[in-house]
This record gives C-alpha cells, structure tokens and sequence, in this order.
C-alpha cells in the first residue's frame, strides 16, 4: 500500500504542471472579439473569392474599418453580413404572410 502522503504530493505536482501549461499557452480569442483581415473575412464567409469580397465590401453590404492600409472586420460585422443574404424557410415566410394579413385587418 502506498503512504497517503506520497498519492497527495504527486496529484499536487500533476496540478501544478497542468496549471503551468495553461498558463504558459497562447490565449485564444473569443469569436466575438476576433477581429480579421479581408482574406481571413472573405474565407470565413464561406471561402467567397476576393475580388466577389470587395465587390461586396464597396456596395457597402459588408462592414469594416480600415485603420490604415489594411482593412479589419469585426465577426460581428461578417455575421450581420451572412444574415441579410440568408434565405428564409417556407414556415418564417408563412408566419411573416400571417402577421402582415393580420395587421391589414
């Protein structure tokens, strides 16, 4: 039987170590903080080629900042993008036919 003692002093060390390693890792950004460049954006909004991208970004459908040369996007900013091209169901454009006949009445 191994002493109590022995057990308790090697988890303590296996904590430790592990709690090292967190501590030592690089931190990965929340996805709604993570800011991207145009061909990280353009990739995120399912892989769109560049030149379609721009073509977007200078109707003014997509917002972003252009601090300098380089343009970023917030993934807030690409997620409202996403939203206003995304095709409604059957059942959403029913309920939205339902409300606007209700309210003519």
């Amino acid at each position: 039987m191994q002493n109590p003692f022995e057990i308790i002093d090697e988890r303590l060390s296996n904590i430790e170590i592990l709690l090292n390693a967190i501590k030592n890792s690089p931190e990965k950004e929340t996805p709604s903080t993570k800011n991207r460049n145009l061909k990280q954006a353009a990739e995120y909004c399912g892989n769109m080629p560049i030149p379609t991208f721009r073509k977007h970004l200078n109707a003014g459908h997509i917002a972003g900042s252009k601090p300098g040369k380089s343009w970023i996007f917030s993934q807030k900013d690409l997620d409202d993008f996403l939203e206003k091209f995304r095709r409604k169901t059957r059942q959403e454009i029913e309920a939205e036919a339902e409300d606007y006949i209700y309210k003519r009445k």
